[in-house]
């Protein structure tokens, strides 16, 4: 899947976010979820947001659901993100 237009990153985004290069981990500065999971201020999952900000808001279809397939809760590296189906 490749982005939907030119990829430019707000700075609330960025402020949150250590962005290296493409095929690293980019950590998750922000607020942490009590299962590890990277937060907003308006309280959606940070890595949800990344995924929005790279391939556009409506991507993630209903029975689906986003995961980072690095292991890394904190990654919002979008080309770390997969999404698998609901079981």
């Amino acid at each position: 899947m490749s982005p939907a237009a030119p990829l430019t990153l707000p700075a609330d985004f960025t402020d949150k976010v250590r962005i290296l290069s493409d095929t690293e981990c980019w950590p998750w500065l922000g607020e942490v979820s009590s299962w590890g999971y990277g937060v907003t201020d308006k309280g959606r999952m940070a890595h949800v947001w990344a995924y929005a900000l790279h391939y556009g808001e409506g991507h993630i279809k209903p029975g689906y659901h986003l995961f980072q397939k690095c292991g890394n809760r904190l990654c919002m590296n979008p080309k770390h993100m997969r999404l698998r189906k609901k079981w």
